[in-house]
């Protein structure tokens, strides 16, 4: 089992794709905090927290939409 696995979004069933989409919506979000934090003359350092924290949400959507499909 690789990493690729979890990138492999193509078979996932409607209910996957609701959890994915859910932390889409809270990784977007995150990431628009850090583009306000820069264009409102905040620290590059807490906008580069927000934008890790946008990547490990998606990252958590992927693991759990795909652990979600595993039904055996």
């Amino acid at each position: 089992m690789g990493y690729a696995q979890y990138f492999a979004v193509g078979e996932y069933d409607w209910t996957q794709w609701v959890v994915f989409g859910g932390h889409a919506v809270v990784a977007f979000l995150f990431l628009a905090g850090a583009v306000n934090t820069l264009n409102s003359g905040g620290e590059p350092l807490g906008a580069g927290l927000q934008a890790t924290l946008a990547l490990l949400v998606v990252g958590l959507g992927l693991t759990v939409a795909r652990m979600m499909g595993r039904r055996e």
